[in-house]
């Protein structure tokens, strides 16, 4: 065969064997579309405390009408057991109120505290907001101020309101710090049921929700509120449109068994494609659809299943005992996340006896830099330690006793002291006897002299 015929032979013999051979069908999770046209996204799984998605979650951007979250959770926490309570609304109270406002808030009218609530938090007028603060505070400037500190009890810290309502367009915050403050206002019960109310009436005039995810009758044109009413899917919260802020939404979305905070900022007033459309309310579903299909429940531990193992010394019987989790341990994840394990063990190895359950360490579960949950580890079973290792430990345990070692440094020295004083003793007896010896061999030699004296004196 030529060389120049060799390539393409080989290049359809490869796409045959691909044809042949398909590729598995669990393919990457599909991400989700048209996340452009909003300038910051978060979706909070509650229960899990942590984000499914998010984009930008951390850059501040104008507030938009969100600041009627704080301000409603405050007024809710404040006024909740006030609601029969009847004020009369003065002039002050209401003169700089403006944009969308309810119009029966005027000078010298008497409302209950309830029906304020509901105005504000439901039906999202500027003017009740305002009535509210100087209830709640005394006056707009100190409500702002306690909206600004409990937005840093929170850890919303790049968050600043300048106003309750947001109808002056100049408070910044982020996605991540509106999720902070939404799951607070999630845990009120009042404040969700005002806030899920579709429509309410006064003196028998009805008002309605604006938020287009629980009611049909809001401010946007016939043709888009069929697009966005999913009352059985979502819950609570607020929804508005400003000039610098864009569409901005805060709401807790219902997917199964499963709650989420979700948050959208700075939404763009058309879809991808460039037709009219309120982008939060879009995106928001789209999301929440994306999760239904590619999201669900996995198990990430479970106790019949050893984790790891470590070793054990004094038997010989075996030489390592299987590590279990003491429970099971799910996550809500994608189809194919990736989860990694991080161990940490309080030994490197143990001593017989061990005891079936003693903690020896726990397991962390992570996905993409977040920890998804840490579980206690502990020894799967009992493991008996060999005669020898017995006799041994007995030992070991013996001489390790404080008394023990007392005894016997005591035994040590005093044998010590014995020793020394037999040895100078025996030195001293040695020296005596030499000394007296080394006399006695003097004496023969002075006798010799003696004898010999004598004996030149004989001749």
């Amino acid at each position: 065969m030529k060389r120049n015929v060799r390539l393409p032979v080989f290049v359809c013999c490869l796409l045959f064997l691909c044809a042949a051979f398909p590729i598995s069908a669990s393919a990457a999770t599909p991400y989700p579309k048209g996340l452009s046209n909003a300038d910051a996204i978060c979706i909070y799984h509650i229960a899990d405390q942590r984000m499914v998605f998010s984009q930008n979650e951390n850059l501040p951007l104008p507030a938009g009408s969100l600041p009627k979250v704080m301000a409603g959770l405050l007024a809710c926490e404040a006024l909740g057991d006030r609601q029969n309570e009847r004020i009369t609304v003065s002039n002050a109270m209401i003169s700089g109120s403006t944009g969308r406002c309810s119009g029966i808030l005027k000078d010298g009218s008497e409302i209950a505290v309830g029906q304020l609530l509901y105005l504000a938090l439901c039906g999202s007028y500027n003017d009740a907001y305002d009535v509210l603060a100087v209830v709640v505070s005394g006056g707009r400037e100190s409500f702002v101020e306690r909206m600004n500190e409990r937005a840093a009890e929170l850890g919303a810290g790049q968050t600043v309101f300048t106003d309750p309502s947001g109808v002056q367009d100049t408070s910044r915050t982020t996605a991540a710090d509106m999720v902070r403050i939404a799951l607070a206002a999630s845990e009120n019960a009042l404040y969700m049921r005002i806030t899920s109310t579709d429509r309410f009436e006064i003196s028998g005039k009805v008002f309605y929700n604006p938020n287009a995810l629980l009611s049909t009758k809001n401010s946007l044109p016939e043709s888009e509120r069929e697009r966005y009413t999913y009352p059985e899917r979502f819950s609570g919260m607020s929804a508005g449109e400003t000039t610098k802020g864009g569409h901005c939404l805060a709401t807790v979305a219902h997917e199964g068994e499963s709650n989420f905070i979700c948050v959208v900022l700075g939404g763009k007033a058309s879809d991808e494609e460039g037709r009219p459309s309120t982008y939060s309310y879009l995106l928001t579903i789209r999301l929440m659809n994306w999760i239904e299909d590619n999201f669900s429940y996995r198990q990430l531990l479970d106790p019949e299943t050893a984790v790891c193992s470590i070793p054990v010394q004094g038997t010989g019987l075996r030489d390592s005992v299987e590590v279990i989790a003491k429970e099971s341990l799910y996550a809500f994840l994608p189809a194919d996340a990736t989860v990694s394990r991080s161990i940490r063990l309080a030994y490197n190895s143990l001593t017989a006896p061990v005891t079936e359950g003693m903690p020896v360490g726990y397991v962390a579960l992570l996905y993409e830099g977040q920890v998804l949950g840490t579980v206690e580890l502990y020894a799967a079973e009992s493991v008996e330690r060999s005669g020898v290792s017995n006799r041994l430990s007995w030992v070991k345990n013996l001489t390790s006793s404080r008394r023990v070692r007392a005894t016997l440094i005591c035994f040590a020295v005093c044998t010590a002291l014995w020793i020394g004083i037999e040895i100078w003793l025996t030195l001293s007896r040695r020296h005596k006897w030499d000394k007296y010896f080394s006399q006695k061999l003097e004496a023969p030699e002075e006798l010799a002299r003696s004898e010999r004296r004598r004996q030149k004196k004989g001749k």
